[in-house]
């Protein structure tokens, strides 16, 4: 019996995928309006209706807003002892008010990126989810990198710095999906 789902991507839209022992399918890509679909593998092209399964799929959606560039992108893959993985990521400038929250767990960094900088890294405030662990914090000149951890899920959490632009929040979510064939 294969696996199906439909993967939610907040705001961008939802994806359908399917994974049977011949590997994985992309059903149905639902971009929401502003979203652009930049990437999908495997894809059906003109010629060919039906697409050969892969072990692995990824599809990027981005969109240009008012706040800048974001991006959404669905990742699943076969890992080397047979089972299977789904990571989502989603990248977009940081919120005004420096706080990027997961289902788990908050990082807070200092709105004032420039003055945060100059002392070579910005104090940054981390609080897991109830349930929810640290698994591993770096802070660095460049960089934030926080991991969250449930068992087999993970929320990573990391912050771009960059002295001529504001932060970037990249936040991923993985997680394992057992061995399904």
């Amino acid at each position: 019996m294969p696996y199906t789902e439909r993967v939610d991507l907040d705001a961008a839209g939802s994806i359908g995928i399917t994974i049977d022992a011949d590997g994985v399918l992309v059903d149905d890509v639902s971009a929401a309006p502003g979203w652009q679909i930049v990437a999908q593998h495997p894809k059906a092209g003109l010629l060919r209706r039906r697409v050969k399964p892969s072990p692995s799929a990824v599809v990027v959606l981005t969109r240009s807003g008012p706040d800048g560039h974001e991006e959404r992108e669905l990742e699943v893959g076969q890992l080397d002892d047979g089972s299977w993985e789904l990571a989502v990521r989603r990248q977009a400038p940081c919120p005004s008010n420096g706080s990027i929250t997961t289902p788990g767990g908050t990082v807070t960094v200092p709105s004032a990126t420039s003055s945060a900088r100059a002392s070579s890294a910005p104090v940054v405030q981390v609080e897991p989810a109830d349930g929810w662990g640290v698994r591993s914090r770096e802070e660095g000149p460049d960089d934030i990198v926080v991991v969250f951890a449930w068992g087999e899920e993970e929320w990573e959490v990391v912050v771009l710095l960059d002295d001529d632009a504001p932060p970037v929040a990249d936040v991923d979510h993985r997680r394992q999906l057992g061995h399904l064939t």
